[in-house]
C-alpha cells in the first residue's frame, strides 16, 4: 500500500518538473494520509478503545491486577483488554496509520497483539474444560485464575513473546522481553519460560516461511534468523580511520538534536496535559491524529524537493561532466 502511494507521487513529481508536481504531490500525499489517519483514530477511539496507544500498558495492567481478581472479574478485565475485537482493531488500525506516513513503533503493538491472540486462545480452552465439566467456576484450581504457571499466564506470555520475535527476529528476545517488562509482576514459571520460548521461536519460522513463498529473494531464508547476518561484516563496508572523527562529531550532534526533541516532547505532553488542552471530546482525538498525520505526509513529500536529484558517481576513467 505504501510502495503504491509513493509510486504515484513520485509519477505526480515526474510528470511535472515545475513547483506544480511538487504541490500536488504533497496534497495527494496529505490526502491519503488525513484520510486513512481519520479512519485508523476513528476505529480505536468508537470501536475498541483498549487498542489505543503501544498496548503494553493494558498488558501490565492486565498481568498485574488479574492475580488478585476472582476468575470471573479476571475474564472481565481480559475480555476488556485482549477480546479479539481489540486485536483485530488493533491490527486494522495499525496498518493503516502506518499507510498515513506516521511512525508507529513495532515493539508494543507487537507484543500486545501476540499477547491478545494468547488469551483467545486461552479463553477457547478454558471454555471447552468447563463445558466438559473438568473444572467449575469457583475452583481453586481454576485455569482463568492468572496465576504463576497458570493456563492464562503462560498462553498471554507466550503470545506475547511470538509477536516481539517476529516483529525483531529475534526468538530468545521475545522470551526476555516478556520476563523483563511484562510478566515479572505476576511471577515466572519454568512452564512459561518453555511456552513463551516455542512460541517465539515458531513464530520466527513462520513468519520466514511465509515470506520466503511470498517472495523468491535469497536475502529471506531460514538461514537468516538473526538481525545481523552473512555479509554485514565490518570488513565488507569499506572505511579508515579517517572516518572515526566525523562519525564522532556526527554522533554528539545527534545526542543534542535528540536531547532537544526529547525535551520539546516532554513540553508538549505537559502542555497536552493541561486545562487549556485538555477537552474531553472522542472527536478532538481524531482531529489530533488527521492534523499530526497530514503535517507528516506534507512536510516529507516537501523536503525532498528541497535537494537535487541524486544521480550515480561515473567509475574512474568515465566521462565526469555529471559528477
Amino acid at each position: 500500500m505504501t510502495d503504491w502511494k509513493l509510486s504515484i507521487a513520485d509519477e505526480i513529481v515526474a510528470n511535472n518538473h515545475t513547483g506544480k508536481g511538487v504541490a500536488l504531490a504533497a496534497f495527494f500525499m496529505g490526502s491519503m494520509g488525513l484520510i486513512a489517519a481519520t479512519l485508523s483514530a476513528c476505529m480505536v477511539v468508537f470501536i475498541a478503545p483498549p487498542a489505543e496507544a503501544s498496548g503494553l500498558p493494558q498488558l501490565i495492567v492486565y498481568m498485574a491486577e488479574a492475580e488478585l481478581m476472582e476468575e470471573r472479574k479476571a475474564l472481565e478485565l481480559g475480555n476488556r483488554l485482549l477480546e479479539f475485537r481489540v486485536v483485530l482493531v488493533k491490527i486494522f488500525a495499525l496498518t493503516l496509520a502506518c499507510f498515513s506516513g506516521l511512525a508507529i513503533g513495532r515493539e508494543g503493538p507487537a507484543v500486545h497483539i501476540g499477547a491478545g491472540f494468547g488469551w483467545i486462545v486461552a479463553k477457547c480452552v478454558i471454555s471447552d474444560v468447563e463445558k466438559h465439566g473438568v473444572v467449575r467456576p469457583g475452583d481453586p484450581d481454576h485455569p482463568l485464575a492468572v496465576t504463576e504457571g497458570g493456563l492464562v499466564h503462560t498462553l498471554v506470555v507466550a503470545g506475547g513473546a511470538a509477536g516481539f520475535a517476529a516483529a525483531f527476529n529475534a526468538p530468545l528476545g521475545g522470551m526476555l522481553y516478556m520476563l523483563e517488562e511484562i510478566a515479572l509482576p505476576s511471577g515466572w514459571s519454568a512452564r512459561a519460560t518453555r511456552g513463551s520460548f516455542v512460541a517465539a521461536a515458531s513464530a520466527v519460522l513462520i513468519v520466514k516461511g511465509v515470506l520466503q513463498l511470498a517472495w523468491s529473494d535469497s536475502s529471506v531464508s531460514y538461514n537468516s534468523i538473526v538481525i545481523f547476518e552473512k555479509g554485514t561484516s565490518i570488513d565488507t563496508l569499506g572505511w579508515s580511520f579517517s572516518d572515526i572523527i566525523p562519525f564522532l562529531l556526527l554522533g554528539a550532534l545527534c545526542g543534542v538534536v535528540s536531547g532537544i526533541a526529547t525535551h520539546l516532547g516532554l513540553m508538549m505532553q505537559k502542555y497536552r496535559k493541561s486545562a487549556a488542552w485538555r477537552v474531553e471530546s472522542n472527536w478532538k482525538k481524531v482531529v489530533e491524529i488527521s492534523l499530526v498525520a497530514l503535517a507528516t505526509s506534507v512536510i516529507f513529500t516537501i523536503l525532498p524537493a528541497m535537494y537535487r536529484v541524486c544521480v550515480d558517481v561515473p567509475a574512474d576513467g568515465d566521462d565526469d561532466t555529471n559528477r
